[in-house]
């Protein structure tokens, strides 16, 4: 209806948020949103945590190390209202 296309900037939010959610991730459409996500991340936040877990995450972005080492930080920031 606007002509725009918002939906590729915001993968890396989308596939954070899936994980975060704790969906199923056997569905293909699931996976691919999640790899599309971790392959461009542009969300200067989720960027930060990516490099400052980047020891925890060995290297390789996961969704299972998102699900340790990255929603558990976001979920308390959320929480804490500061």
């Amino acid at each position: 209806m606007l002509n725009v296309n918002y939906s590729s900037k915001i993968l890396d939010l989308v596939a954070i948020g899936i994980i975060s959610d704790v969906m199923d991730l056997r569905d293909y459409e699931t996976r691919e949103l999640i790899t599309l996500g971790f392959n461009d991340i542009e969300n200067p936040f989720i960027a930060a945590f990516v490099e400052k877990q980047s020891y925890s995450l060995k290297g390789e972005l996961t969704p299972e190390g998102v699900s340790f080492y990255i929603a558990p930080y976001i979920n308390a920031t959320v929480r804490m209202g500061s």
